[in-house]
């Protein structure tokens, strides 16, 4: 090829976009994933078939990619984006596909979350101080992808004493270490020179009656651990998770729901548990397991705490008191 020029067109056409987007698709599928994906469209169509609504669907072999999902304007909060994700999902089902892909803004995070869906990246700043956040979904059956292999009756919520100290201690390395997949790219999150991660000392725990450390167990192997104490961001909180950790070998497996589900009943009151933003993997975690938990009575927001150095936290507050 000779006399090859670049070309820069303000009035961009649909049509030479279209030569980009599908040999780059072809590039990346074909020659690189040896995988040709199929495109649908899901539509939402009012009495007059004008398209108030919809979800675009690239199906690949095990898995589908969403790109978009819109619902007009007037239409929103009314249950119609839920019902596009269903009918995509259905469809990824019927083609044998076992997850779901999709990318969108931070702000619409609350929603992806109550379908199922968990963060899987983001790009902070992508438009000015917005965030464009990714997302995925598992549409294995629970019963075939986790709690098989767990026998909940199994799991131990063992009492620490100041002898447990030094091991839950040394679990903290790995807490801070998690956290900093999150976390690691604020300042103070930096990998020591000695390559251990520190966390604050536990000791203190021990030396109050108003904190109850508790080391988890499944099967008598040590699974992590929880700390509750009674520090609030307000007079009226009981309980607060002061430190909740589990093992990454044990993660998605319905260990830490359990546990969290168990101090919540073992421990009754007005409840605040606190997260650091930007521990987006805490974050959805938490707000799912108390969504679960209370049937979505919660409240939550976002303010900086008083006895925490004035940080800020996004905080859930709800009750384990049952009427």
């Amino acid at each position: 090829m000779e006399n090859i020029k670049i070309v820069i067109d303000e009035k961009a056409s649909s049509e030479n976009d279209e030569i980009l987007i599908n040999n780059l698709f072809k590039y990346e599928t074909e020659e690189l994933l040896h995988d040709v994906p199929k495109h649908i469209s899901i539509y939402l169509k009012d009495e007059n078939q004008r398209i108030v609504g919809g979800i675009l669907i690239w199906i690949h072999t095990e898995s589908i990619y969403i790109p978009t999902v819109w619902v007009d304007k007037d239409l929103r909060k009314k249950g119609f984006g839920k019902k596009l994700l269903q009918a995509a999902e259905e469809e990824a089902r019927k083609r044998g596909c076992k997850y779901v892909t999709l990318d969108a803004n931070f702000e619409s995070a609350p929603f992806y979350v109550k379908q199922g869906y968990y963060i899987i990246g983001e790009i902070k700043n992508y438009i000015f101080d917005h965030t464009k956040t990714y997302f995925r979904k598992s549409l294995i059956p629970s019963s075939m992808q986790e709690i098989k292999e767990i026998t909940f009756n199994e799991i131990q919520l063992v009492p620490a004493s100041l002898r447990d100290y030094p091991i839950i201690q040394n679990m903290a390395r790995f807490y801070v270490y998690d956290m900093s997949q999150y976390l690691g790219g604020e300042e103070g999150w930096e990998c020591p020179e000695d390559g251990l991660y520190e966390y604050i000392d536990f000791k203190k725990y021990w030396q109050t009656d108003d904190a109850f450390p508790f080391i988890i167990r499944y099967k008598n192997e040590l699974v992590g651990f929880v700390i509750i104490d009674k520090k609030g961001s307000e007079p009226k909180i009981d309980f607060n998770v002061a430190q909740f950790f589990i093992l990454r070998k044990f993660k998605n497996r319905g260990i830490g729901r359990y546990v969290a589900h168990q101090c919540f009943e073992k421990f009754r009151g007005i409840w605040e548990v606190m997260v650091i933003p930007g521990n987006d993997g805490a974050y959805q975690f938490w707000r799912s397991t108390i969504s679960e938990y209370t049937n979505h009575r919660f409240n939550e927001s976002t303010r900086h705490v008083t006895y925490l150095n004035n940080s800020l936290k996004n905080i859930f507050c709800f009750s384990s008191q049952h009427e």
